[in-house]
């Protein structure tokens, strides 16, 4: 577990451990094979490691799909936070390799009211993000999401990037709310937020609303 937040979190640590000549992945990818030791492990625990296996960029379907059916037991789906939910669907998407079956399962958990409340924007737009990289549409889960950051200036909250990601994440999905996308484009405009903004999340943010047909004339003239 503490190698795995190791991986997730230190750009440092990673790069050392994939060295050529470093043993410690080959060792995690053996260890995490091992059904004794996926069978032990917590659902956070199964979540960091997938996280920290693809921000070390390894693609490995046996390690994936190992994790995948310890995530898919009832009473660890059940337990899992937001974060751990996020952090899944980050990594799939990271590596590119969807799992439909944890993908609906993870998307069901989402949709629950008491979850979706929970969760931060960081989380709700980096599952967004990764629905949509990994082509995947759940139409329950994106109007659940839609209603959320319809919900009490849940908006307010978000950077340029989780903005960026979102607009992005329903213009490639084709999913359409105008209501959201007025929303968006009202908080692009609060004062000096779209200064925030780096270029290519402005041109993610436009290609979206142009995907989608949505003119919102005062945000195309601030852009």
């Amino acid at each position: 577990g503490q190698v795995a937040d190791l991986c997730a979190r230190r750009s440092d640590f990673r790069r050392l451990i994939m060295e050529p000549t470093n043993e410690t992945v080959p060792a995690l990818r053996r260890r995490v094979s091992d059904p004794e030791v996926l069978g032990a492990l917590e659902g956070r625990q199964a979540a960091l490691l997938l996280h920290a296996f693809s921000k070390m960029r390894v693609r490995d379907e046996v390690v994936v799909h190992g994790i995948a059916q310890r995530l898919l037991r009832r009473d660890i789906m059940q337990n899992l936070n937001g974060q751990a939910i996020a952090m899944t669907c980050w990594a799939l998407a990271k590596v590119d390799m969807p799992h439909p079956e944890l993908m609906e399962a993870l998307a069901t958990r989402v949709t629950d009211d008491r979850m979706i409340e929970q969760l931060s924007e960081q989380s709700v737009a980096n599952i967004v993000w990764a629905f949509a990289k990994l082509g995947v549409h759940n139409a329950d889960l994106m109007a659940a999401v839609a209603r959320r950051l319809l919900h009490d200036d849940v908006l307010a909250t978000f950077n340029a990037q989780g903005i960026a990601n979102t607009v992005w994440g329903f213009a490639t999905l084709g999913v359409h709310n105008e209501d959201l996308m007025a929303a968006m484009a009202h908080r692009m405009l609060h004062e000096d937020f779209l200064t925030t903004f780096k270029a290519q999340e402005i041109a993610n943010t436009v290609w979206g609303f142009a995907t989608l047909g949505v003119h919102n004339g005062d945000l195309m003239a601030a852009v």
